[in-house]
């Protein structure tokens, strides 16, 4: 007898959140880190998918207006052919995978198909749009309550599954999703039903991203501003006296970079702190990966060295995927962190140390800049360096200004590769003709790596319409070996410091215009 059963998968439906990813709940983000499969809409952002592990497939099954990638039926078939393949599916909705949207229609059929499933609520638009323009969906004295409908059905038809006369007799905030391309029809429809012409109105276009956009009216303006100002879906309608308070609750779109295309060149698997930090201000932030990284799986030479790891005196890790990599190695060499008794432990960067603790393992000695002449200046100021054994865990020669720092200051230094890197990144980052205001550089291994991988010609397009920013000398002075002008620098050289001169000359650029 077989006792051995075929694995069935199930399926988490995730509510995204409205767009901003950092809107995503915590039970959301554990769910994708752990599928097999993502299945995801139109309004959830690449971020958000890019959380799954690295063998997940990714399904778009998005829908535009006019324009459907699957039909329900066919996503739903999905659902059930990848849980039967034993898969662990998520499906990623935007908003909350139960309002006004197809979740229970979904899990019906997966109930009727006996495959288990989940749900995982998320951060709906109905509030999180409206709080990211200034404006409370609810406040005392102005509105007790809040009705949200659909607005995709054409208001005017004489049978409407809304009922527009019961709803514009009612003192509530209302919010409308779905109803930019109607909003003529709809807001006609209220004023005939004796909503007030004056009621203020606002439409909010892709709300709680970096690219949000709100127009302010009233009830008989509204449709006209919308027109005039081609605003297309997607976009959230609210209704009602609270909108008044977007005067003086305006606070998304106030930041200091709001508005701000900045990209920030990077490793893929690198943390970056850069990049949280300008999103903080407003930024629409593209990251440019180095290389897309994959672990070696033959000819490793991580495997020789490990056969004499206890003869190095540091590790010094720059990433956390280098992390990860390393213990898989060691583990498959039936090494563990016993072997690591002789060895301190460098860690560069938030995620790098958070990946050390996942194995057990504390660093001895954490930076606090991250530019390679920094990381060593702080390192020899607490331990001795000369004639010091250090292995750094890398992808082919992206930290090799980090070497030669080191093999400066005395060091004996080896770099053990541990990804390859086929590339793609060049597609991933040609912007789609996109306009930049500003590339950030960490470090000057980022100029290099920049450099080769879009080519110098298009460097030069880019630097010749947008600015580049460093982080300090070291780097200004790889911009200039290439002919580029470095217009933002602070005096410190660190991510805060970096972040808050992109700000203000941003801010002092804006004045000018």
């Amino acid at each position: 007898m077989n006792l051995k059963q075929k694995k069935i998968g199930r399926v988490i439906l995730v509510g995204a959140g409205p767009g901003d990813p950092g809107l995503i709940t915590v039970r959301g983000r554990d769910a994708i880190k752990r599928a097999d499969v993502v299945v995801f809409d139109h309004l959830v952002c690449k971020e958000l998918v890019d959380i799954a592990p690295a063998h997940a497939k990714h399904i778009y099954v998005g829908k535009k207006v006019g324009k459907h990638t699957l039909k329900q039926e066919e996503i739903n078939e999905l659902l059930v052919r990848e849980a039967r393949l034993g898969h662990d599916v998520v499906r990623l909705k935007g908003g909350d995978p139960f309002i006004f949207g197809r979740g229970a229609e979904e899990c019906q059929l997966l109930r009727a198909n006996g495959i288990q499933f989940e749900i995982v609520p998320g951060v709906s638009a109905v509030a999180a749009v409206p709080a990211y323009a200034g404006i409370p969906i609810t406040c005392r004295d102005y509105s007790t309550s809040f009705i949200a409908v659909t607005g995709h059905e054409h208001a005017c038809k004489e049978e409407s599954d809304v009922d527009w006369a019961s709803i514009a007799r009612v003192n509530s905030t209302l919010v409308i999703f779905m109803g930019v391309l109607n909003i003529g029809c709809i807001t006609n429809k209220l004023i005939e039903n004796g909503k007030s012409p004056e009621t203020p109105t606002a439409v909010i276009r892709w709300g709680t991203y970096s690219h949000q956009k709100t127009i302010i009216g009233s009830l008989s303006t509204i449709a006209d501003q919308v027109q005039r100002a081609n605003l297309r879906p997607p976009g959230l309608i609210v209704i009602g006296e609270v909108v008044r308070f977007r005067e003086s609750l305006n606070w998304f779109e106030t930041r200091p970079l709001f508005g701000k295309t900045i990209a920030v060149p990077r490793a893929r698997s690198q943390a970056s702190r850069l990049s949280q930090s300008l999103i903080g201000m407003g930024a629409n932030v593209i990251e440019i990966p180095a290389a897309r990284h994959e672990p070696i799986q033959a000819a490793n030479p991580l495997g020789e060295i490990l056969h004499e790891i206890r003869d190095y005196d540091w590790i010094v890790f720059t990433d956390d995927q280098s992390v990860h990599s390393f213990f898989d190695s060691m583990n498959q060499k039936g090494y563990d962190t016993r072997s690591l008794a002789n060895c301190r432990i460098g860690a560069i960067g938030d995620e790098t140390i958070s990946a050390l603790s996942e194995h057990g393992v504390k660093p001895d000695f954490i930076p606090t800049r991250f530019c390679s002449a920094h990381v060593v200046e702080e390192l020899s100021s607490q331990f001795p360096l000369d004639k010091v054994r250090i292995l750094i865990p890398c992808q082919d020669e992206i930290h090799e200004g980090l070497s030669q720092s080191l093999q400066n200051a005395g060091a004996i230094v080896k770099n053990a590769v541990i990804f390859s890197d086929y590339d793609n990144a060049t597609e991933e980052f040609l912007l789609n003709g996109q306009r930049l205001d500003l590339v950030a550089f960490t470090c000057s291994t980022t100029v290099h790596n920049f450099i080769n991988r879009i080519g110098i010609n298009e460097a030069k397009r880019i630097a010749g319409n947008t600015v580049f920013a460093s982080i300090g000398p070291l780097t200004s002075s790889a911009l200039h070996e290439y002919g580029f002008e470095v217009k933002v620098q602070p005096q410190q050289s660190d991510i805060q410091s970096l972040t808050n001169a992109i700000a203000v000359h941003c801010q002092d650029d804006s004045e000018k215009d």
